[in-house]
């Protein structure tokens, strides 16, 4: 049951009435003929998880379980994407840390994205190459590299991760 099996609730948030053995498998809240056993579902969970538990389809298909990778498309893991899912992970705890947190919205991401590919400058497709790879000297990278330097934003004294001076900076968004 440490899959992420209800959708929009992550294992780490699902609470229980009732300790669950770490054997368990979600198989065991199935009456065995393609259905939920409500009164099992009810006997471990708040009414709230309840109703996300009975309102998920079990696949009439039946077959076996198997490994799904909830950050591709198709559910198959690949370093690119632990990659990007650790980045976006930094990106959150480092801007929570400094008490400003992230949007909770993917539309204010995607609109900074398409900002920044919008701009028409020399090179842009190198610059964010470097972007995402990490790898333009920001003070924290420099710092980061044994570089002495001053890990500060010039323009607005928070520490100058790569993030800051292209996205978050109020200087970088009146420029």
């Amino acid at each position: 049951m440490k899959d992420h099996w209800i959708p929009g609730r992550p294992p780490h948030m699902l609470q229980t009435l009732f300790p669950i053995p770490e054997y368990a498998k979600v198989c065991s809240l199935m009456d065995g003929h393609g259905h939920w056993n409500e009164e099992n579902v009810r006997a471990f969970f708040p009414e709230e998880t309840v109703g996300l538990i009975l309102q998920t389809q079990i696949s009439s298909h039946g077959g076996e379980d198997f490994v799904y990778w909830p950050h591709t498309r198709f559910g198959l893991y690949t370093v690119r994407s632990a990659y990007n899912l650790a980045r976006s992970s930094d990106l959150f705890l480092s801007h929570s840390k400094n008490g400003r947190g992230l949007s909770s919205s993917k539309e204010v991401e995607e609109k900074y994205w398409k900002a920044i590919w919008a701009i028409k400058a020399p090179n842009k497709n190198i610059v964010l190459w470097r972007f995402a790879h990490n790898c333009l000297p920001s003070g924290l990278q420099l710092r980061h590299q044994n570089i002495p330097t001053n890990p500060a934003c010039v323009h607005c004294g928070r520490d100058e991760s790569i993030e800051h001076c292209l996205l978050f900076c109020q200087f970088a968004s009146d420029v």
